[in-house]
């Protein structure tokens, strides 16, 4: 398992190697680009990265379109070809999100974007041909994501101040379809495990009727039936981490424990078992 990047107290290009035989974290070669709210997926054996920002103060944003591959067997980077990502309006925070991961042998980037006419878009890489190819926009303009990949789809969930909507991505058809929403919750991380989603921890309340809170609340989405159910909760209350299926086991790290947008890191990592 490999925690990339990300944010704590400055944007990083850290990259940590998670052993779970052994309980135990190596420090691997930094990214050649530091970002936070970037995308990242796995095909044929390397890591890929591409999108995201470079931010701490809100009202400078610093947009990234770089594309990193990591082999894990040379603990090396290398460039490829840049993300062909839409200009931003301006560079406060809030007006791009990027989200995505890899589906079906390639890397897909969600991109919200208030300086696009549509608000949204997609963008697939191809490793094989190193080339960038734009796609059927991802059906909704709810500004951050969280995404994972299950059965060789893309699942992504966009969230908004009381919840989130559910998008799945059928890299073949070319197709997103909507899914059930999930209620209450926004800013889980997402994980596919077992043939289902789980949505991780993440923020509840809209924040004008009622505060926001920062919850431990898990919930898992069946495809079979299109619905989502309470299951648990995570042993420490986190929005936005990241969160990872190895063998029968996840793994939940990161994200943040107040709903400041400057980020308080939760250092923690948890494991849970997901029932079948």
């Amino acid at each position: 398992m490999y925690a990339l990047a990300g944010f704590s107290g400055s944007t990083l290009a850290r990259v940590d190697e998670y052993d779970p035989a052994t309980d135990s974290w190596t420090r691997r070669a930094d990214m050649l680009t530091p970002r936070r709210d970037f995308v990242a997926g796995v095909v044929n054996g390397k890591i890929y990265v591409a999108a995201g920002m470079s931010w701490t103060d809100p009202n400078g944003v610093t947009y990234i379109t770089a594309t990193e591959e990591y082999d894990p067997t040379t603990d090396a980077w290398t460039s490829k070809a840049p993300c062909p990502l839409a200009s931003p309006s301006n560079n406060v925070y809030g007006n791009v999100h990027y989200g995505g991961g890899a589906a079906n042998g390639r890397l897909y980037v969600v991109e919200f974007n208030t300086n696009l006419s549509g608000l949204t878009a997609t963008y697939e890489y191809d490793p094989s041909t190193d080339r960038w190819t734009t796609k059927a926009p991802v059906p909704f303009s709810y500004q951050e994501f969280a995404a994972t990949t299950l059965a060789e789809e893309l699942y992504v969930l966009a969230s908004s101040a009381g919840g989130g909507k559910l998008a799945v991505y059928d890299p073949v058809g070319d197709v997103w379809v909507l899914r059930a929403a999930l209620p209450t919750i926004a800013l889980p991380g997402l994980v596919a495990a077992n043939g289902k989603v789980y949505a991780v921890g993440g923020v509840t309340g809209d924040g004008t009727h009622t505060p926001f809170a920062v919850s431990p609340a898990v919930y898992e989405y069946d495809p079979a039936v299109d619905r989502w159910a309470a299951r648990g909760a995570l042993t420490v209350t986190r929005h936005s981490p990241g969160a990872v299926d190895v063998g029968s086991e996840v793994f939940v790290m990161g994200g943040s424990s107040t709903t400041s947008l400057f980020a308080t890191p939760v250092a923690t990592v948890e494991e849970g078992t997901p029932k079948p």
